[in-house]
């Protein structure tokens, strides 16, 4: 079943042009198009995309998107000195199969708690649509073009200042729990921790949400009530290949016999993708929520580990994804191929310490921007040339 035009290309993974960050913002793409660089087709064709990106449509300006709803919020709020500093990264989350962005399906009700003494932002954007350079902005507040991350084999250059060294030199204690290899110390991700586990990085088969949680909890016991701690806590089960967990179905028709298994390989789907009809589509998105269910419920275990020991209030928490995911909105599956909303539109919810009541901004954000937004709070002088701002700093909307 053909659910899209003409797809809107990306170069291939090889491919070294980007759009530098001047021209994203002069054409309201948001700091997405600052990197094209691709994830790698599992399934690559002979034949590489065109290496071409536009504009996102222009967007009527919504009611309050002109309010700072950050300052607003913070400027409510008893600050704390040196709060511990958790974020939770979800790869290949779509904001729009989260149920506290308005999804029907109650996939999330770990991230929905969150939410409701957080702020949710409803118009934040990745730096890309795969997971390398996106990952790459987030912990640098750089567009992936000023680290030189384009192709899926550019590590992290030794340059770069990541979050977790900034905050080593201030007395935190890091630790980060990662299950993607593109983020491993291969890739140069490890600047800057204590403790950096990437021994969930098992592929695509893998399921590794619970050891992710079971690792992140062990360092919250072992180091919270030592003093001011980062954790960075990586969650890869989204990511195709989509498996269904027996305590998280979503699927209606449970007399389905069709050719959508769980597990499949990636490979056959995107073979078969026009061969699909509506009762297809229907099960291959329950077992996406599949995945996002069961990572949600121990997103939840790691939450509760923070309030069962009493840091709750004076925690800074971030969740956020890398990058969305399509499902034949353009024709395509998966992500790294193009730059439509499905892919680059994500989730950012920021829970700051005292925080015990929700809002929602619309103001337009971007993954630079999460970096200097947590230094502003902490009071920590950024590095220089950061492309992100603080967003309670903001004094005036982005153009849509």
């Amino acid at each position: 079943m053909k659910r899209g035009k003409q797809p809107l290309g990306c170069p291939a993974a090889h491919l070294d042009t980007i759009i530098g960050p001047g021209l994203a913002l002069a054409l309201a793409l948001i700091a997405a198009i600052a990197s094209i660089g691709c994830e790698p087709d599992p399934s690559p064709s002979t034949e590489a995309e065109p290496a071409s990106a536009r504009a996102a449509p222009r967007r009527a300006e919504e009611p309050d998107a002109s309010k700072n709803v950050t300052r607003i919020v913070l400027d409510s709020l008893a600050r704390v000195e040196r709060p511990h500093v958790v974020l939770i990264m979800i790869d290949t989350l779509r904001r729009d199969h989260v149920h506290a962005y308005g999804y029907p399906r109650e996939t999330t009700p770990s991230i929905d708690a969150l939410a409701r003494s957080a702020i949710r932002y409803d118009r934040a954007y990745s730096q890309s649509s795969w997971t390398t350079p996106s990952t790459a902005s987030i912990l640098t507040g750089r567009y992936p073009s000023q680290l030189g991350v384009r192709k899926q084999t550019d590590p992290l250059p030794d340059h770069a200042t990541l979050l977790p060294e900034i905050l080593r030199t201030h007395g935190y204690r890091t630790a980060a729990v990662v299950s993607h290899v593109f983020i491993s110390e291969r890739w140069n991700f490890d600047q800057g921790y204590d403790e950096f586990d990437a021994s969930n990085s098992r592929g695509h088969a893998a399921v590794t949400s619970a050891s992710v949680s079971d690792a992140a909890i062990e360092f919250i016991e072992s180091s919270f009530p030592q003093g001011p701690s980062f954790l960075l806590v990586h969650y890869f089960d989204p990511h195709f290949d989509y498996i269904e967990h027996e305590d998280f179905r979503f699927s209606e028709d449970t007399d389905y016999e069709g050719w959508v298994k769980s597990g499949m390989l990636f490979g056959d789907l995107r073979r078969k993708r026009h061969e699909m009809n509506d009762d297809d589509f229907r099960r291959l998105l329950a077992l996406y929520d599949s995945e996002i269910a069961f990572t949600d419920h121990h997103i939840g275990r790691v939450l509760d580990a923070i309030r069962a020991l009493g840091f709750w209030d004076e925690s800074l928490v971030v969740l956020s994804a890398d990058h969305g995911e399509e499902f034949m909105e353009h024709d395509k599956f998966a992500h790294g191929r193009t730059l439509y909303e499905e892919q680059i539109r994500v989730p950012l919810i920021i829970k700051w310490p005292n925080a015990k009541q929700g809002a929602v901004s619309r103001r337009l954000v971007q993954s630079i921007d999460v970096l200097p937004s947590l230094l502003d709070y902490l009071e920590v002088p950024p590095p220089p040339g950061i492309a992100g701002a603080p967003i309670q700093r903001q004094t005036r909307a982005r153009p849509t």
